[in-house]
């Protein structure tokens, strides 16, 4: 039947979206070597560490808590499980050697 074609033809444009909608580039998440976690309010006190690793030549992100529960909107069950696939992310997409 000619019907089964078009629903597998559906279901394979739907998981594309999908796919596309939930990938991850690396441009979210650039290549560093120490990611730091905090909350917005501490942000700007951390600049300071980030601006002397990087003069070390330690590559470094600073990722606030309200970046990475809105990044990973469709991941996670809660605040702490949205967190470590965040980490988990950041390590498959940047530099295999990340220091947390």
């Amino acid at each position: 039947m000619t019907l089964v074609p078009t629903i597998n033809a559906r279901i394979e444009k739907i998981n594309k979206q999908i796919d596309e909608t939930q990938s991850i580039t690396n441009s979210e998440f650039p290549p560093y070597k120490l990611l730091i976690i905090t909350p917005q309010k501490f942000e700007r006190y951390l600049k300071p560490l980030k601006v002397h690793k990087e003069k070390y030549g330690i590559t470094t992100y600073i990722a606030t808590l309200d970046e990475i529960y809105e990044k990973m909107y469709w991941n996670g069950r809660d605040k702490a499980e949205k967190i470590k696939y965040y980490i988990k992310e950041s390590m498959k997409t940047g530099e295999h050697n990340t220091f947390f």
